[in-house]
Parts: C-alpha cells; structure tokens; sequence
C-alpha cells in the first residue's frame, strides 16, 4: 500500500478557513515533533520539568467550527473510539473559552482526525490550540494572546506551544513557550506502529529506570540545540537529537529502535522518536528525498507518512 503524504504544497490558514457561513470555521491543526525532550525530574505537582524543542510538521487534523440557535457544546470525529466529551481536549478548549469569555452560544465541532493517536505528535493538544484560535476568530477575537495562552497551559502542557508554532524552545512541565527562529525546511518522514504509548506510562517507567541507573539529566542537548538555531547553523540540528523518553518506550517496544534503524537505511540525516511515542520521525534532505523513502517502507505494518518541517508563518499562516 502507498504511504499517504501530508505534504499539501500550498498551506491554507490554520487560523481559519472563512465559509459562507459567518457562524462557521475550518481550520487545519498542525503535528508536531521534538527535536529534543529532555526530562529533568519530577516536580511538587507532580508533572516533569522538561527541556524541549518542538517543531510543527505538516501533518494535520481538520476541524470545523460552527455556531447554532442551541446552547451548548457537540463533538463529533471521524475516528471511532476518541472521546467527545470533556475528556477530549478539543472539547475542553471550547468549554473554557465560552466560559472565560461569558459568550452566549451553541457550538458544533467536528474533528477530521488525521494525526494517529498515542504517537508522541500532539494531536489532541493541536486541536484544542486549534479550537481557541478559531472560537476567538469566529467571535471577533475577544481575548489576546497572553490570555488564549493561559487557558491553553489549563487544557495541557503541549497546548501552549501550538498556539505559538513553528519552532520553540519549551521548559517546565512544556507551558513555558520562547519562539525561535525556523529551524529550516526538512523533509520528513513520519512512521507509527500499530501500537500506542500512554504518556503517563512513558513518564512512569522512565522515573523507574532513573532511580535504578541514577544518570543525571541537565538539559544540555536542547541548550546546544537552541543554539544552533540561533545561529542558523542548521546542519548541526540532526546530530543533536535527543528524547530521554525513548530508552522506556524501546524497552517495551525493540520495534521502534528498528523503525529509526530502517530510515537511516534510507538515507535519514537523523532519527528520533516523537515525544512519548509510539511514532518515529526521520528528517531528510529535502521533502522530495522524504516521499521517496516513505514509498520505500510501504512493505512494513504500519502507517507512514511524508511530508516536511515548517515554518511558524506556514504553521500559524500570518499574513
């Protein structure tokens, strides 16, 4: 079976997408990757410092926003089985945003979801990001940044930096956001096994295999990383790759270690798997190079798909 790709060429607005309808959104959630999650310890609230570069990728969900007569909130999704309530994070975003907000509506929400789930690429994180910048925009934008970013570190760590995009530079539980500079335009190949991992148990055995080993974690891989990408020496970006939750997730799953291991096969500059997994990414030279060797893997039991690395303007869609 072919890979499907996410590379679109031409990038609509995330912000939203205007309808005929003035009562309605659509909008485009975009992935993202870390270049490096660095873990540091546990914290009073129990949640992890971390160090972390995020780095949005063209892989999206589609979601639509539209106002009705009714109160109330609906959620449907194309996929079986996710949540379309409050425990879905789209959900939650559009729950506090009418609330912080006092505006007086029914919403529909449809999810399209694109993004694999359990896979380490933020998609219920983009699409509460999502949802909060296309409920300000379907409401005249009521609230600034500083205030869409404070209900996002409400929603979950990763939601901040979606509202951000591009790439970042991310640290204590991941609500702690500074832009950085666009780290160059990557090809990318993204491949998701037929399994997930929970984050909750990534974090939990990672903290076993701590108290066993005692290795000491300082964050200097994202420091050195951050670097670079201020000077623009982004060919220095794949040697420093780093994810502290890997050493757990291979344990568990010797399959990820050979998924990292065929894309370098394939010419990948380097490999990494993304954020608290299952997925593994692999970053090439151009997103031509990408495409061919995602048709490379169409031999192998799981989902792959090609696309690149983008800009914050591609992934926020900035006029």
């Amino acid at each position: 079976m072919p890979a499907p790709s996410f590379d679109n060429g031409h990038l609509p607005s995330y912000t939203y997408l205007m309808n005929s309808s003035a009562a309605t959104r659509a909008i485009r959630s975009y992935a993202k990757i870390n270049l490096t999650l660095e873990v540091l310890g546990t914290r009073p609230d129990g949640y992890h410092n971390i160090e972390s570069v995020m780095q949005s990728v063209s892989l999206y969900d589609e979601i639509t926003l539209r106002r009705v007569p009714r109160p109330g909130i609906s959620l449907t999704c194309n996929v079986p089985g996710i949540p379309t309530d409050i425990r879905n994070l789209a959900f939650r975003a559009s729950a506090l945003y009418t609330d912080r907000t006092k505006v007086e509506t029914g919403l529909e929400i449809h999810l399209n979801k694109n993004i694999p789930s359990q896979a380490g690429l933020g998609g219920g994180s983009s699409d509460a990001a999502g949802v909060l910048r296309g409920l300000n925009s379907l409401m005249d934008s009521p609230l600034e940044m500083s205030e869409l970013l404070k209900i996002a570190s409400e929603i979950g760590s990763d939601v901040p930096f979606f509202l951000i995009g591009g790439t970042a530079h991310s640290s204590g539980r991941g609500e702690v956001v500074n832009p950085l500079p666009d780290a160059g335009r990557f090809g990318l190949v993204i491949i998701k096994p037929p399994f997930g991992i929970k984050t909750p148990w990534a974090y939990r055995r990672f903290d076993e295999i701590q108290k066993e080993t005692k290795a000491a974690q300082s964050g200097e891989a994202t420091a050195a990383l951050v670097k670079c990408i201020w000077e623009q020496n982004i060919y220095c970006i794949p040697g420093l790759l780093k994810n502290n939750l890997e050493a757990p997730a291979t344990e568990a799953h010797p399959e990820i270690t050979l998924c990292k291991e065929r894309l370098k096969e394939l010419g990948a500059l380097g490999t990494l798997m993304c954020g608290s997994g299952s997925a593994v990414f692999g970053l090439f030279t151009t997103p031509e190079a990408a495409h061919k060797a995602s048709e490379d893997l169409a031999d192998i039991p799981a989902a792959v798909f090609a696309g690149r690395t983008l800009t914050r303007k591609e992934a926020l869609e900035e006029d």
